[in-house]
């Protein structure tokens, strides 16, 4: 494997198939099919329930003729690869790398190398920037103002002896008494 996304990710390790699959209903889109599929994603990832993700479904449906069952396996496909772009640096990580590794394990078919090269670039210049903008929205949704977890004390509780206690005295010979109203220091503050 020449790109550093598939040296980390084995695809003929995913079972039954299955990335094969996907990238085969990927690639069965027609060029226009698949730039109305990219154009929605950045909308379709936005969608947080189910109830807001199906009129956008509904939508791609009807304008591509692919059932929803095989937008949910290309939409996958898509975030794959939106995440490889957006994790490893961008200018050693080229398509063309990916579909010489695909085509090496027999992911795709030779012929299909240009069209996954131009689907690629196609969802690098139309998806990359609006996901991440999404997800650094997402993130100052929920992670820039401060916040509190949790704070610990610890009680250290000591005996005190009415008489002092000298080296060589029997211990047994000091009776034990409970202090009520004993003044205590507490660390940090004039006793």
């Amino acid at each position: 494997m020449k790109s550093r996304l598939f040296k980390r990710f084995d695809p003929k390790a995913v079972p039954e198939n299955r990335f094969a699959n996907d990238m085969a209903h990927m690639l069965s889109l027609s060029p226009e099919q698949w730039e109305i599929v990219v154009e929605a994603l950045p909308t379709l990832l936005a969608a947080r329930t189910p109830a807001e993700r199906k009129p956008i479904v509904t939508n791609i449906e009807d304008k591509t003729g692919v059932p929803s069952f095989t937008l949910s396996r290309i939409c996958s496909q898509a975030q794959f690869f939106l995440r490889a772009f957006h994790t490893d640096d961008r200018s050693a990580e080229a398509p063309s790398l990916w579909a010489e590794d695909l085509d090496d394990a027999k992911m795709i078919r030779p012929e299909d190398r240009t069209r996954f090269v131009e689907f690629m670039s196609l969802l690098k210049k139309k998806a990359l920037e609006p996901v991440e903008t999404l997800q650094r929205q997402r993130f100052t949704e929920t992670g820039v103002l401060p916040s509190f977890t949790g704070s610990g004390t610890t009680v250290e509780l000591r005996g005190v002896f009415e008489e002092d206690y000298k080296y060589g005295s029997s211990v047994d010979e000091i009776p034990p008494q409970a202090h009520r109203n004993h003044t205590y220091c507490v660390r940090g503050h004039n006793c």
